[in-house]
């Protein structure tokens, strides 16, 4: 089980020892990309991030009014080259600089520092490695079908997924997987109406992200994207099934439910 403490991440085994995780793995693969938020949430993580900064650096608290025209200065490069940066990845860059590992910082809180800060974490050494790990683990992973493994096996795939929302309240469901095994099991609870609902919102959701555009050529694919989205449903769909999945989630995390209670 991996768990997340003030960006301080540890795996406990079955035996009960703590084993230290590599953290920039645990950032890049443990909470979502900052392009997948919606906009006011991009704008509230990055409004906490600094706010924690300024704690940490012992600078003097700022209007928030100047706090907010940060933000908004920010959000350009959140939008482009650092869209892939996800939330912990962000916030472990703020806390990284305000402790003065990137660097004196001697104009305070401002844009310039933040940007500084989030180029420093997102172009370490250490992050491009965990990258490349992540990246090989999955081109060498030839997982076996879902629906041939044992039930104990699926069953054990759905409780590690809820468990690491419980921690994160957050999971990205590569392939639909576990939405997949859980419709196989018979516990997701959604009517064809309500299945409608959700694909309306994954079709609005795919096409507000598809709005920005760094430069003119990624205008042009985005623009390709949207016409797909509109011709096909396959990427819809699939995003229609992760809403419903952190649906589910979030719903049997309010019963107080620690675990799925298979039938």
């Amino acid at each position: 089980m991996n768990t997340i403490t003030n960006l301080s991440i540890v795996n406990v085994n079955e035996t009960g020892i703590i084993k230290p995780v590599n953290p920039y793995v645990a950032a890049l693969t443990l909470t979502r990309p900052m392009l997948e938020l919606e906009i006011k949430d991009r704008k509230s993580h990055l409004l906490s991030c600094i706010q924690t900064a300024i704690l940490i650096a012992g600078w003097k608290e700022q209007h928030i009014n100047d706090l907010v025209a940060n933000v908004y200065l920010l959000m350009p490069e959140i939008n482009g080259r650092l869209k892939a940066m996800t939330e912990a990845e962000v916030r472990a860059a703020f806390e990284n600089g305000a402790k003065g590992y990137y660097g004196e910082n001697k104009a305070g809180m401002c844009a310039a520092t933040c940007i500084k800060w989030l180029y420093s974490y997102y172009l370490d050494a250490k992050r491009i490695e965990a990258k490349k790990t992540i990246q090989a683990q999955q081109t060498q992973e030839q997982p076996v079908p879902a629906a041939e493994l044992p039930n104990t096996e699926r069953q054990a795939l759905i409780q590690s997924a809820y468990g690491k929302y419980l921690e994160t309240g957050s999971y990205h469901d590569y392939g639909n997987l576990i939405y997949n095994l859980l419709d196989k099991e018979g516990l997701l609870p959604y009517s064809t109406p309500e299945k409608k609902v959700f694909l309306e919102s994954a079709r609005k959701s795919l096409h507000a992200k598809l709005q920005f555009a760094n430069n003119l050529q990624e205008r042009r694919e985005n623009d390709r994207k949207i016409a797909d989205l509109m011709e096909s449903d396959t990427n819809a769909i699939t995003e229609a099934k992760r809403m419903s999945l952190l649906d589910y989630f979030t719903k049997t995390k309010h019963t107080g439910a620690k675990e799925i209670i298979f039938r």
